[in-house]
């Protein structure tokens, strides 16, 4: 919820549903940020997610009367973001790498006395193989990360954002680290 409205996700999905239409834009203030995130985490590519943050939204307000509120909006919103980023994942081009392009977005550190001058570089190096593991892991993976580490989820959130157990939340986060931290092992050891 934001600030200036308190007004409830329920009450907003049904001033919507009764033709107040316009409310959505409420629904849109105050999840755009954190969907973005999520599908950014997820595809990896800022104006790509800009465009499945779109799709997202109004396939959201297409599918508002399918809404059947037996979880919070903002869980049922999450599921639709995974379930379109997912589908981005499949079509996209599998040869084509964004970690270059999001690593030339950081801003290098400022040095500092106790700064060793290869610092900067090591640092990007860094980011730039941590990008291309997350790349590495497959999909349903990357989702339980991002929901998680990115967006600071709870295990019980995840669960419902997923439609499955807090145990598989457990058991995929679990694999999913593992793999994260295999691919990183090489550069680490280095």
């Amino acid at each position: 919820m934001t600030d200036r409205d308190p007004t409830s996700d329920a009450e907003v999905v049904r001033r919507v549903l009764a033709g107040a239409v316009d409310d959505f834009e409420l629904l849109v203030e105050r999840y755009q940020d954190r969907i973005y995130n999520l599908v950014w985490g997820m595809v990896r590519d800022p104006g790509q997610a800009e465009d499945v943050t779109q799709e997202v939204f109004v396939k959201a307000f297409r599918k508002l009367a399918d809404f059947e509120q037996k979880s919070r909006f903002y869980t049922w919103i999450y599921r639709i973001a995974i379930n379109r980023s997912l589908d981005f994942i499949k079509s996209r081009d599998r040869a084509r790498t964004h970690a270059v392009d999001v690593i030339h977005e950081i801003e290098p550190a400022a040095p500092t006395e106790s700064t060793d001058p290869s610092a900067p570089l090591l640092e990007r190096e860094f980011l730039e193989k941590m990008h291309e593991a997350l790349e590495a892991v497959p999909p349903k993976f990357r989702e339980i990360l991002v929901l998680r580490e990115v967006q600071g989820l709870s295990y019980e959130e995840i669960a419902e954002v997923l439609g499955c157990s807090k145990g598989t939340v457990e058991s995929r986060l679990f694999r999913a680290r593992a793999r994260l931290k295999r691919k990183l092992e090489a550069y680490c050891r280095g």
